[in-house]
């Protein structure tokens, strides 16, 4: 019997133990002529299926049917079920509890309607904790701690009260400022470069490269992710010929960690000079250092 905890923000609605993740996969539900996916398979058919695809049933969480006409079948509750379910079956084993870290954007009704969807599994519910509080690591002296948090739809910003322990003061919930905005945000960018190369005659027969501010190294790139990741990694120079040869050997091997092909483009360097897109969006594009990778330190 474990305890586990699951996080209901469905940008990765995710379940772990005390050791391990088990499962994140955002809320995205694909509804097919013969069957119901949710989770990542659904999202991976987003771009390809936008008019089945729905993706606001864990921030609107309502028994009323959907006013898409394809889910009118359906209720938001009925696909919360739906991928619970999924999660429950993939990850956890009978008797396992759980604690829930409820996001900002859930109201008391949506509370209320999810603790009857687990119920319906059989599911024991020992604690639901706000997730502003669930990431509350420590006493922040001299602080008024907020935690910002991201959903698909939303922008959520707790205020933290540190009286005796930690506590929500005040929530605010943003709309339309989630992931799903930022992405359109960072495809609109793209497509606006290649759209204003095409109409700019200066670039006419030219290759446009689109890199970073910085040329790096493998070895360095991966000293800097595990930097911010908050980790220390042993890196073993190992010389380029002596790599092939092992490679050419173990080629076949699935364990191996390189093919001759990818030694083959690593021995040719794949750097790109920023200058070209620094002066088409007409501004620094964003370096690979620990100020833009302090995600990984989550």
């Amino acid at each position: 019997m474990n305890l586990i905890a699951t996080h209901l923000n469905d940008a990765e609605i995710s379940l772990i133990d005390s050791e391990r993740l088990l499962y994140r996969e955002p809320g995205f539900a694909l509804l097919e002529d013969d069957q119901l996916i949710t989770g990542s398979a659904a999202y991976a058919a987003a771009r390809l299926k936008p008019r089945r695809i729905h993706n606001e049933y864990w921030s609107k969480l309502q028994t009323q049917p959907l006013s898409d006409l394809r889910f009118q079948h359906l209720s938001a509750a009925d696909l919360v079920s739906q991928q619970f379910e999924q999660v429950w079956r993939k990850a956890a084993e009978h008797g396992d509890r759980l604690v829930v870290a409820v996001p900002a954007y859930m109201d008391n009704a949506s509370l209320g309607l999810l603790l009857g969807i687990i119920a319906e599994y059989k599911v024991p519910v020992v604690a639901m904790v706000d997730a502003a509080v669930a990431a509350t690591r420590r006493h922040y002296k001299n602080a008024i701690p907020v935690h910002v948090d991201l959903s698909l739809h939303s922008t959520m910003l707790t205020r933290m009260s540190q009286e005796g322990q930690a506590q929500v003061d005040r929530s605010a919930v943003v709309d339309e400022s989630g992931m799903l905005a930022l992405n359109d945000a960072w495809i609109r960018s793209i497509a606006a470069a290649f759209v204003k190369t095409l109409e700019d005659e200066r670039f006419v027969g030219q290759t446009i490269r689109i890199g970073g501010p910085e040329a790096l190294s493998w070895s360095e790139m991966i000293r800097r992710i595990a930097a911010a990741a908050g980790k220390t990694k042993m890196i073993i120079p190992m010389p380029i010929g002596a790599m092939g040869l092992a490679a050419s050997l173990l080629d076949g091997i699935p364990q191996f960690p390189v093919t001759r092909d990818q030694l083959t483009m690593l021995a040719e360097g794949n750097v790109a000079e920023s200058v070209d897109l620094a002066r088409i969006i007409d501004c620094e594009p964003r370096s690979f250092g620990s100020e833009n990778l302090s995600y990984l330190a989550a």
